[in-house]
């Protein structure tokens, strides 16, 4: 795609945002305040779900508002022993639970804390995008279309999720020009904060993968000790909760709309009333308790493809690791998508053609747009209309998984 060509793509895209932007804006306002269509509180809305205080939380932000995540996480650093609590079980790293044991106290903290994150990861992806771009127009266009107005912002605003910090700080390690040194630090701060993110430091080559695997385990020592926890007993623990996270409760109906993974559509499918009671529902329930383990298959099959076929750490590949940990990890919130403004912003810069490239940018900015939209309407079914809008960015997902993967196999990749 030559540059006009795909200047105008991106004008259409950007239209079309706008577009949805306003109609859901419209569309919620008009149907509660016109309609009379219920409290805030009852809906699950595309902006914000009012009361979503999780299972274990500090007192609530704004209103009955918890900013559930870091509430949580706000609550479990306060055990006395919290790698080795009798009642929870704790996944998170040493340095989140080091920095909110001594910094996060009440609610109201909770809320300065999730604006500070979100902060500091727009003004990372900003400097990174403008940089590496030097183009200040497409940069500006980039950042407030498919950054600010993308589904994924307001629901990681929303949930007070740390993932997108962890792609702020990977986007600028990829897009901001560093020395090898900084980048291996970034690198293993983000790795501290989210254990996850070690899928896609690969692609950054074996020597800096090796160099912060090794940065990452000296920090992750160093704050255990500064926890006063046992390292190798709570370094066990820690991995043993992380390894067997399950989500029995949020595969429904109220959360279909936040998960894109295929496991809440599996999950779904497999409580129909025409399947539940079924061999097939069995066998879809054994899939589903078996997710991790496929999920951790998939990336091995992957990975050997990249080393096998030694390909470049390109444009393909950063789409394919990045809709493959939104679709097969066990839980998916939206805000897992923004990952993928890594490919998209290496779409808008490319000066060489790219395969498929403008499949790519079409099914990015799909997932990153702004629906269900008329939202809270009268007549609003919220199992199955949910579930509409739920499998219409989970079907482009899985598209622009298999463009990439088709991408991949039948074409040596090039370096972009």
């Amino acid at each position: 795609m030559n540059s006009l060509k795909k200047n105008k793509l991106i004008e259409i895209l950007i239209f079309l945002i706008v577009l949805i932007f306003i109609i859901n804006f419209f569309g919620i306002y008009i149907s509660n305040y016109y309609f009379d269509d219920g409290d805030y509180r009852d809906s699950f809305g595309f902006l914000f779900k009012p009361d979503d205080r999780p299972p274990v939380s500090l007192n609530s932000s704004i209103g009955n508002h918890y900013f559930g995540d870091i509430s949580e996480l706000a609550y479990l650093s306060k055990l006395d022993d919290p790698y080795n609590n009798e009642n929870y079980e704790q996944s998170y790293p040493p340095l989140l639970i080091f920095i909110f044991k001594n910094i996060v106290k009440t609610g109201q903290d909770v809320l300065i804390v999730n604006a500070a994150i979100h902060i500091l990861s727009l003004i990372l992806i900003y400097f990174a995008s403008l940089q590496y771009s030097n183009n200040s127009t497409l940069t500006n266009s980039f950042f407030l279309f498919f950054v600010l107005c993308s589904k994924f912002f307001f629901y990681s605003i929303d949930r007070g999720n740390i993932e997108f910090l962890v792609i702020g700080i990977l986007f600028f390690s990829v897009f901001y020009k560093l020395s090898t040194t900084k980048r291996i630090g970034l690198l293993a701060l983000a790795v501290s904060l989210k254990p996850s993110v070690l899928i896609f430091i690969p692609l950054f080559g074996f020597n800096v993968l090796l160099l912060t695997v090794v940065l990452a385990a000296i920090l992750y020592i160093a704050f255990f000790a500064l926890l006063k926890e046992p390292i190798f007993e709570s370094s066990l623990n820690m991995i043993e909760a992380f390894s067997k996270t399950q989500f029995p409760t949020l595969h429904n109906w109220q959360l279909l709309d936040q998960d894109l993974s295929i496991w809440g559509k599996l999950y779904w499918a497999r409580h129909t009333d025409s399947i539940v009671n079924t061999s097939l529902g069995n066998f879809l329930q054994g899939i589903y308790n078996n997710r991790a383990t496929i999920f951790y298959l998939l990336l091995f099959f992957i990975w050997t493809l990249y080393f096998l076929k030694q390909l470049e750490p390109g444009i393909h590949f950063w789409i394919l690791i990045g809709i493959t940990s939104c679709l097969f990890f066990s839980f998916s919130g939206v805000y897992k998508s923004a990952i993928l403004i890594i490919p998209l912003f290496y779409l808008f810069t490319s000066s060489q053609k790219v395969e498929n490239e403008n499949s790519y940018i079409v099914l990015i900015t799909f997932i990153f747009l702004q629906l269900p939209f008329f939202r809270h309407m009268n007549n609003f079914d919220i199992y199955n209309d949910i579930t509409v809008w739920s499998f219409f960015s989970f079907v482009v997902s899985l598209i622009l998984f298999c463009i990439s993967i088709k991408n991949i196999i039948f074409s040596k990749e090039k370096n972009e």
